[in-house]
């Protein structure tokens, strides 16, 4: 039987055991779950939410030892009771989640594990005054794109420094466009003397931190 304080929590998004991201992929169960086999309904469940079929399955899994799922043989069902709180649910609310994808949350888990300070989306503007890098604004677009750019991954020292910027690559910096942001970027954290590291889509973020 579900656990009446899960089953509140969840209608009220204060369940601690759950993550923002496990909520949104919850729901997306419940939707492709029914009439489908197990495994149809995780991969459809992955495809939409934009995550690799090992996270699906560690989410089912958690579901399931929370007992919001009936795991049996090749099927997979989300209790009606959980059902029926999802269906009267907007996920998002009015709120908005600081993990705009899975991809996001993980590296940023990962990341405040090992250091005690780590900020996301940063704008520029903060980690530099103006006046010290305005003489790289070479181009029209330079000084509106230094107000409102801003970094993924900011790792901060103890007295509040940046001690290094990480940004993920996922995909769409092929583009000339995109390409110039980024070597603008790149140059005012030289000049700024704040270490810039890319992690692409397919490279390792443990062996980034064991590089580091």
């Amino acid at each position: 039987m579900t656990n009446e304080k899960v089953l509140a929590a969840i209608q009220d998004r204060t369940v601690e055991s759950l993550s923002n991201a496990e909520f949104h992929f919850m729901c997306l169960i419940a939707k492709h779950s029914p009439n489908q086999k197990r495994s149809r309904a995780i991969t459809n469940a992955c495809t939409e939410f934009g995550c690799s079929r090992g996270v699906g399955n560690a989410y089912v899994k958690k579901f399931g030892q929370l007992h919001l799922l009936c795991l049996q043989d090749e099927k997979l069902s989300v209790l009606p009771e959980v059902c029926a709180v999802l269906k009267n649910l907007n996920p998002m609310k009015k709120i908005k989640s600081i993990f705009t994808s899975p991809i996001v949350e993980e590296i940023y888990r990962t990341l405040i594990r090992k250091y005690s300070f780590v900020n996301l989306e940063t704008p520029l503007r903060v980690l530099t005054e103006m006046e010290n890098v305005k003489h790289l604004f070479t181009e029209s677009w330079h000084k509106d794109y230094f107000i409102k750019c801003a970094f993924d991954f900011v790792i901060f020292d103890r007295n509040g420094l940046p001690k290094l910027v990480l940004e993920y690559h996922g995909g769409g910096h092929e583009g000339s466009l995109q390409k110039g942001c980024d070597n603008f970027k790149r140059t005012i954290l030289e000049e700024a003397g704040i270490p810039l590291r890319v992690l692409m889509k397919d490279e390792s973020l443990e062996k980034f931190l064991i590089e580091e």
